[in-house]
C-alpha cells in the first residue's frame, strides 16, 4: 500500500515538473541559438565577442577591443544583424518612445540611437522592443541602458 502511494506521488511530481523541464531546455535552446548567430556576426567581421547580454528575443554583444558592436534579433521568423562600427560614433543613447501621456504612459517602443561622427551619415538604431512586435515588456529598457553607459564609455576611451 505504502508503495503504490509512493510511486502515485512520484508520478504526480514528474507531471507538475514537466513543463518546467521543458520550459528550461526550450529557453537554453534559443539562448544558444542566439549566441551562436552573435559570434558568426563577429567571426564575419573579423573579431571575437567578449561580452553580450542576451533579452527577449535579441542578444547584443562587443568584441574585446570595443571596436564594434554586433545586435541579432529573431521576430516574426525572420532574423536581423546588425554591425555598428564604434570608430565612426560620436555618441550613443537610449530612445524610448511611450504611448499615452503623462506617468501612466506606457512603453512603446526602446532602442539604442548611435549618432555618426560625420553629418551625413544616418543614424543607426538597433530596436530592443517595440509593441507592434512584441508580447511584453521584460528587461529590455535595463539590457539598453547598460549597453548605452558601456558604450559611451568606451567611446570615451576611444578619443
Amino acid at each position: 500500500m505504502e508503495i503504490g502511494t509512493t510511486a502515485v506521488g512520484l508520478v504526480l511530481i514528474a507531471i507538475c515538473a514537466l513543463p518546467f523541464a521543458l520550459m528550461y531546455v526550450s529557453r537554453r535552446k534559443r539562448v544558444h541559438q542566439r549566441l551562436t548567430s552573435l559570434r558568426k556576426i563577429a567571426d564575419d567581421n573579423g573579431s571575437p565577442v567578449s561580452k553580450y547580454d542576451i533579452g527577449g528575443n535579441f542578444i547584443i554583444g562587443m568584441d574585446a577591443e570595443p571596436k564594434k558592436i554586433y545586435f541579432y534579433k529573431s521576430q516574426n521568423g525572420s532574423d536581423v544583424q546588425q554591425v555598428v562600427d564604434l570608430a565612426g560614433i560620436h555618441t550613443c543613447k537610449v530612445q524610448k518612445a511611450t504611448r499615452g501621456s503623462g506617468t501612466s504612459g506606457m512603453m512603446s517602443r526602446i532602442e539604442l540611437a548611435f549618432d555618426p561622427n560625420l553629418k551625413d551619415q544616418r543614424e543607426t538604431r538597433l530596436v530592443f522592443y517595440d509593441e507592434s512586435q512584441n508580447a511584453g515588456l521584460s528587461n529590455e529598457l535595463e539590457i539598453a541602458e547598460k549597453w548605452s553607459k558601456l558604450i559611451r564609455e568606451n567611446l570615451v576611451h576611444a578619443k
